[in-house]
């Protein structure tokens, strides 16, 4: 909801979209999230110079990737894990993420920069950029059981298919008529209205 150069509500996603749009909207912009004495208020203009203009444009994709209600996440791999992992990849996979969703085409080279991202999540510091040679390295040395194994290259696929769509949808959400996406095309399965992520993430 939106009164007076505030946003108030409970769901991370107005937070990251508010983010967002920070410079359409007034500079001491607020975001108003919890209930009785758990309320807090907190001003949008630090965070944004903080995250700097890049990071700020790539916040909805790089959430929507990282996990949200509609989309997933990935096993054990929590929002300051992927945080951390942002920060140790190149600024061409943050204009990646910023990108994602801006148009209806997921190119090869886009899932191939999210995959250097994938692969920097589960092995700080690596110099792999595959998933398929990084879940085999991490297998032959740690052992590990699958479920802490990085997503094959088919899953990640459709994790970024599914981030792709929601990352549209939030990006048409000042459109009057949003036009219609076929979800399929884009790699999601249509679930109780919305895009599920696939298995193994």
């Amino acid at each position: 909801m939106l009164f007076d150069g505030c946003y108030q509500s409970p769901d991370r996603d107005v937070f990251v979209l508010a983010i967002r749009r920070y410079r359409q909207l007034c500079w001491d912009t607020y975001f108003i999230t919890g209930v009785g004495n758990k309320k807090r208020l907190i001003p949008l203009g630090p965070i944004v110079h903080a995250l700097g203009t890049a990071k700020a444009a790539a916040l909805p994709g790089f959430h929507a990737f990282s996990g949200t209600d509609v989309t997933g996440r990935f096993a054990g791999k929590g929002k300051l894990n992927c945080q951390k992992a942002l920060s140790r990849c190149s600024e061409e996979v943050v204009s990646t993420f910023a990108a994602l969703g801006t148009s209806e085409e997921l190119s090869v080279n886009t899932e191939s920069a999210i995959e250097a991202f994938v692969c920097q999540l589960y092995e700080s510091g690596t110099t792999v950029v595959d998933v398929g040679d990084l879940r085999w390295i991490i297998l032959t040395n740690k052992q590990l059981e699958s479920q802490k194994l990085p997503p094959t290259r088919g899953a990640l696929h459709e994790a970024i298919a599914c981030a792709h769509f929601q990352a549209i949808v939030w990006y048409e959400v000042n459109t009057p008529h949003p036009s219609h996406h076929q979800q399929q095309s884009m790699g999601g399965r249509k679930s109780r209205g919305y895009t599920s992520a696939s298995p193994n993430r």
